[in-house]
């Protein structure tokens, strides 16, 4: 960046050629305005194939480990059943 340098930041979210970064300190807004100023956008360049490919090999290899979503509904009914059953006894109505 133009008035402070390299700063380190992580990428949090990306929409087509926008890129939204979480910077490790904060950023003075003078050090900001002087990026926007000496920066136009330009259009993020592709990555390469060899990239692409990479990123999808480690998709495919994901595995999700929740529960079916049955069971889930059931656990969530379940819990606010016991919930609302403890709100009555506590409440003397049961």
């Amino acid at each position: 960046m133009p008035e402070i340098g390299a700063t380190v930041a992580t990428v949090v979210w990306s929409s087509g050629d926008f890129f939204g970064c979480q910077f490790a300190k904060p950023i003075p807004k003078a050090a900001l305005s002087a990026a926007l100023l000496r920066n136009p956008f330009a259009p993020a360049a592709h990555p390469d194939s060899t990239q692409l490919i990479s990123d999808q090999t480690e998709v495919e290899d994901f595995q999700d480990d929740r529960a079916p979503y049955a069971v889930r509904l059931r656990v969530i009914l379940g819990s606010a059943i016991l919930l609302w059953a403890l709100i009555l006894w506590a409440a003397g109505v049961i």
